[in-house]
């Protein structure tokens, strides 16, 4: 089963940011497809 989750927090009227997870689970455990940084930077 491939498992997909895009939260997306939003300010509206301000801004809003999309980022999203993709994962293969199976019987015996997950892996993790996404291959992006999951790091958060403001620069202000």
């Amino acid at each position: 089963m491939v498992v997909h989750m895009p939260p997306a927090p939003r300010l509206p009227g301000e801004f809003g940011v999309g980022v999203s997870e993709t994962a293969i689970v199976t019987e015996t455990g997950c892996e993790v497809l996404s291959t992006l940084p999951t790091a958060v930077v403001v620069n202000r």
